[in-house]
């Protein structure tokens, strides 16, 4: 069974790449890649322990001569410590360091600091949860704080809960402010959907695209994003 399993979630995967690779195709634009990697600590009912790092490169396809240019963006770390309380209320605090001078790129290096509230509302076959950000973002030049909102919503894909072997989905949609004393003050959007796979009793495989709209308020910028995230849970 667990062959069987394997064989369909890799069939998914290949599926979901090549439809959102026709995507970015028909664009005619990059495309980003953010593989990633979570260890998530359960230390009991109420306190969880979150440490994950990832590597991001943009992918710029050339469609008349088939040629890929690949450019390394950046590589992070990044942790956070969450309490939930009896009521699916969560409450978090995390940092992250991003390594932004990857290739020659003349970005600055960030520390991040994150304040979360979150509420989950579960129903029988489906979940809704509401998560509320606030970032301060420090480069060694300027400060950036931004705030953000994400509703979103996670399901399996057969009965009401993910057991080993199983598919889930989650839809989200996030609303971004970034204020900063130098810079007018920017709006994002986001839309994601996640094909997940509980490819192990304490391991599971999602594969995510994005759309983000960029500083929409000033002048639109579009990218997509794909995610590839490997999450390994010690209870």
């Amino acid at each position: 069974p667990m062959i069987i399993a394997s064989s369909k979630t890799l069939l998914l995967f290949s599926v979901c790449t090549l439809l959102f690779g026709v995507v970015v195709l028909a664009q005619e634009k990059p495309f980003l890649w953010q593989p990633e990697v979570d260890l998530n600590y359960q230390l009991d009912a109420h306190w969880n322990f979150n440490f994950q790092t990832s590597f991001r490169s943009t992918w710029d396809f050339e469609l008349q001569t088939f040629d890929t240019e690949i450019q390394g963006n950046h590589i992070q770390f990044s942790g956070r410590v969450n309490y939930r309380n009896d009521f699916d209320h969560h409450i978090g605090i995390g940092f992250m360091y991003r390594i932004n001078r990857l290739g020659g790129r003349p970005n600055l290096n960030e520390y991040r600091l994150t304040e979360t509230y979150s509420i989950d509302n579960r129903y029988p076959t489906f979940r809704i949860g509401h998560r509320f950000m606030a970032d301060q973002r420090f480069f060694p030049n300027r400060t950036v704080w931004r705030f953000r909102y994400r509703p979103s919503i996670d399901f399996p894909w057969n009965g009401d809960r993910v057991d080993p072997g199983e598919f889930y989905s989650i839809f989200s949609t996030e609303a971004l402010l970034s204020v900063s004393e130098d810079r007018k003050p920017l709006w994002d959007q986001r839309f994601t959907a996640v094909v997940g796979n509980k490819i192990g009793q304490n391991t599971n495989l999602q594969l995510g695209l994005e759309y983000r709209t960029e500083g929409y308020n000033i002048g639109l910028l579009q990218r997509f994003f794909m995610y590839t995230r490997l999450i390994y849970s010690i209870r």
